[in-house]
């Protein structure tokens, strides 16, 4: 247990988690760390039971959507006496879906993965196994003790189109006035278009990823939804995504966006494609260092996504001595005209901000109630839970993203409507035809303007989608949603 007390002397202020292999693995550093309390009563602080941020043990299995800044990996198994390593000793991985119990294991830091291991990938004889996971955990091992060397990543040349959106695309490229070459990239980490630097013509700007041949024949989906685009940004490429539904149904609007993406990799051409090498990203042997983007910041957008309005008094602040009556009536009408449908506690929130509360306190909610009530019986308002709604004629909600620099456009997630995440939900997979499910619960988070997905986010929209896969919006297929 030196790895956990160690980690507690040096990073105090960073939350700790340890994934096991197994329950009997698990159990027993389990026993190691309550003997360690024992001898070093000082650390005990550090063992607060905190669902979001406490210390915790778990095996591969029940980890789903903790997050902690540094992750110990305890892979546990290891060779009997006569030197052998059974292949068939690695239980969850060896199921089906032991792939992604690993890829949600190793991905549930902010900061940093400590590998614990008396194995290295050399260890494990490929020619007697074929399970997934246990292809994965070689993969992911031999990356740790190698970095992105294990990933024998050579430079392609270009090859051919393989599909006719990548024509079109490439034809849309060639008339904004720049060169493209059809299936550049590392490796079988291949990119389908490459837009070449005017400046550099040994450089590229920009890496199209279309919904063609290549997408659809990677080896898994992890390969294709995640891993793929996740290696080729770590060395320095900049994506841009394009699904044959959108460029058929919203051309020109999709050709903006490929302009506009083009304009902006010319802008910043510092981070360049092969300019970064892996030591930037990683650590010695054991440690893998894993960084997130903020999802209001980042170079995916979405038609279909609108920026968050936030409602602002024309006078600021409105009389306290008029928290009843009916200039608060009209307040709310104006909040919930501009911000709806809103959580009544964010409205009351809004309301308290503009006659000059710090809080919103019994007096200014009773207040609101009573509005909301009024509101209703004109028929102003609408009611949906604990949301408020225009009821304009017409009015139907959209999928509102924050906007950077505006503050109070942020939501946490018990704020924002299931309607407007299922929306967001159904537009994702639209867009796709077909998602994996924990990457659309990571993609609805980023729109919402979450970098991570801690277990209240995760399982707030992880219900949803089980609503509405219970209703029939949603049909599972294998590992990947879709609509009927």
């Amino acid at each position: 247990m030196s790895l956990v007390s160690q980690h507690f002397f040096e990073y105090p202020n960073r939350s700790l988690g340890v994934v096991a292999f197994s329950i009997a693995q698990m159990t027993a550093i389990q026993d190691r760390i309550e003997k360690l309390m024992r001898e070093k009563p000082e650390l005990q602080s550090y063992f607060k039971e905190d669902r979001l941020e406490g210390f915790f043990v778990k095996n591969l299995e029940n980890v789903q959507g903790d997050e902690r800044d540094v992750m110990i990996f305890s892979v546990g198994y290891g060779k009997d006496v006569s030197g052998k390593l059974d292949m068939r000793m690695f239980g969850p991985l060896t199921r089906a879906g032991g792939e992604r119990r690993l890829n949600v294991a190793v991905t549930r830091a902010r900061e940093k993965v400590v590998l614990v291991s008396s194995i290295r990938a050399a260890d494990l004889d490929l020619s007697t196994t074929r399970a997934p996971g246990v292809l994965a955990l070689h993969r992911y091992l031999e990356y740790a003790e190698r970095g992105a060397e294990a990933l024998n990543l050579k430079r392609y040349e270009p090859g051919e189109f393989e599909s006719p959106l990548e024509m079109e695309v490439a034809s849309a490229i060639h008339s904004l006035g720049y060169e493209v070459v059809p299936q550049v990239g590392y490796s079988g980490f291949r990119i389908d278009l490459g837009v070449i630097d005017p400046a550099e013509p040994g450089r590229y700007l920009l890496g199209v990823e279309c919904d063609g041949a290549t997408y659809h024949s990677a080896y898994t989906a992890r390969d294709r939804d995640r891993l793929r685009q996740e290696i080729l940004e770590k060395f320095g490429w900049r994506i841009h995504r394009i699904w044959s539904p959108d460029w058929v149904m919203r051309y020109e609007k999709e050709v903006k966006r490929l302009r506009e993406a083009i304009e902006k990799a010319l802008s910043s051409r510092g981070n360049k494609p092969g300019n970064r090498s892996h030591n930037e990203d990683e650590e010695r042997f054991g440690i893998v260092t894993k960084k997130e983007r903020n999802p209001v910041n980042n170079d995916i957008h979405y038609p279909w996504v609108s920026s968050y309005k936030v409602w602002r008094p024309k006078k600021m602040p409105f009389q306290q001595s008029k928290v009843e009556g009916v200039e608060l009536d009209q307040i709310l009408d104006e909040i919930v005209d501009v911000e709806g449908p809103i959580h009544i506690e964010l409205a009351a929130h809004r309301v308290a901000k503009a006659l000059g509360f710090q809080k919103v306190g019994n007096r200014v909610m009773e207040a609101v109630n009573s509005s909301i009530r009024i509101l209703i019986r004109e028929s102003k308002v609408k009611r949906i839970n604990k949301f408020l709604w225009p009821s304009r004629n017409g009015f139907s909600p959209v999928v509102r993203q924050p906007v950077l620099n505006e503050k109070d456009s942020f939501r946490t997630i018990k704020f924002v409507p299931p309607e407007e995440i299922e929306l967001a939900v159904k537009n994702l997979i639209q867009g796709g035809f077909s998602i994996l499910e924990d990457e659309v619960v990571r993609q609805v988070a980023r729109i919402f303007g979450f970098d991570r997905t801690g277990p209240h986010i995760y399982d707030r929209i992880k219900g949803i989608l089980k609503q509405m896969i219970t209703r029939g919006d949603l049909v599972v297929k294998g590992d990947r949603l879709s609509l009927p």
